[in-house]
């Protein structure tokens, strides 16, 4: 499979499974099974990457599923910023 249609699909699932309408913490719970279930991705495509028993097309294709399961991850992770800070001020608070 492509990496593009690899990562929409997955990116289409996570969002169709997520429900808006949830403030807070039902949401956050969902966030962080989505965190688990990428690291768990991202290990197995790294593992694929280094496999010299497959073709190099395939090899590369694991390091750009993995590149795009670390996107999605951080992604999610920025998310779970936003749910964290919501009533923060970021500008305002300077050090």
């Amino acid at each position: 499979m492509d990496p593009l249609i690899a990562s929409k699909y997955v990116l289409k699932k996570f969002l169709e499974s997520f429900d808006e309408r949830k403030i807070g913490i039902p949401n956050e719970i969902y966030l962080e099974e989505q965190i688990a279930h990428l690291r768990r991705m991202i290990c197995i495509y790294k593992e694929q990457s280094k496999n010299k028993n497959l073709s190099p097309r395939h090899r590369a294709r694991a390091r750009d599923l993995e590149q795009n399961a670390e996107g999605l991850l951080n992604g999610i992770m920025f998310a779970i910023s936003f749910i964290h800070h919501k009533n923060t001020d970021l500008i305002g608070d300077k050090h």
